[in-house]
């Protein structure tokens, strides 16, 4: 059971790896998306892809981006602005109405081309920042009031922004230097996952030589069919001597 989880662990680990070095092209995108229960402390999910791919917060050890990037500490602007969201919508209580704020940027290699930013109120836009114009848009007329806000105080906003893109770069960095991070350097050994990739083949393949000599070695010994894994699928007659020209009398 103990080898079973540990096979389970070590494949969903090649299996993330590999797709996060196929994700590592020269142009990316990475999205992080908080989502809470307005109202209730228990509820909050914060996440971040990679081109769709998602990477675990603690994929490279304990990490600050959590907090920093995604807002699960909320400050005064956020509760000033989720009190307008709610009033907007005549709502006199802030439980059970689901707010998530979506930021995503675009990097060419280490550059950041565009971020854009997305609020969503009970499933449905709420209100957008244009990656082209940097322009805060309402997508409903009850955002009204909240873009005003956003477009005004531009210190918070401003500031939101360049820890998003701080944020993106720092991750594809630290991305590549995981990639690279084998010993003697990235020009004498390949990435790490083909190391572990190829570790894992020769594991399987070690076993499967290790259940075809055991199952030799209990044929052997006469206690396994004799056509061995066919053989015991076929099931083949008592008495075989009884067969004429490959079939039994009847």
């Amino acid at each position: 059971m103990k080898l079973s989880n540990m096979q389970t662990q070590l494949f969903s680990f090649l299996f993330l790896l590999s797709k996060l070095e196929l994700s590592l092209q020269k142009e990316a995108f990475i999205q992080y998306v908080y989502t809470e229960v307005v109202g209730r402390t228990d509820t909050p999910v914060a996440t971040r892809t990679l081109n769709g791919i998602p990477v675990p917060w603690n994929y490279f050890g304990p990490d600050i981006q959590r907090d920093s990037v995604v807002n699960t500490v909320h400050g005064p602007f956020f509760e000033t602005s989720l009190k307008i969201i709610l009033e907007s919508f005549n709502h006199t209580t802030a439980s059970n109405h689901t707010y998530q704020r979506i930021r995503t940027c675009k990097l060419d290699g280490y550059r950041v081309e565009w971020v854009s930013d997305l609020v969503r109120y009970d499933g449905a836009d709420y209100l957008r920042l244009s990656e082209r114009t940097g322009v805060w848009t309402a997508a409903v007329p009850q955002a009204e009031a909240l873009r005003r806000l956003w477009a005004s105080e531009s210190v918070p906003t401003q500031h939101q922004r360049l820890r998003l893109e701080k944020a993106c770069t720092e991750l594809l960095q630290q991305l590549a230097r995981a990639k690279h991070s084998t010993p003697g350097g990235p020009e004498r050994q390949p990435a790490m996952f083909v190391w572990v990739s190829a570790l894992a083949v020769l594991s399987m393949m070690g076993l499967l030589l290790i259940s075809f000599l055991l199952f030799k070695r209990q044929v052997s010994n006469g206690n396994g069919n004799p056509g061995g894994t066919v053989g015991s699928i076929i099931h083949y007659p008592p008495n075989a001597s009884q067969v004429t020209h490959g079939y039994q009398p009847i």
